[in-house]
């Protein structure tokens, strides 16, 4: 939450970053996402064999403001 203090606006809650983990395939199309990397990687296997495709595990950082 913003307020204003004697250097201007600051974060009252500073948020920490939170990492998302996303399954895509090679044309590059996103399968699912998740912010469990051991959930995301039994997924892998079990998704790869359904859609007969290889599948990519992709690590983003988020930041909410």
């Amino acid at each position: 939450m913003p307020a204003f203090g004697p250097n201007g606006i600051v974060n009252l809650n500073p948020t920490s970053p939170k990492i998302t983990y996303t399954l895509v395939k090679d044309d590059g199309s996103i399968v699912t996402s998740s912010t469990d990397k051991t959930q995301i990687e039994a997924q892998k296997e079990t998704l790869s064999k359904q859609l007969n495709s290889e599948l990519h595990i992709v690590e983003k950082e988020t930041r909410l403001i």
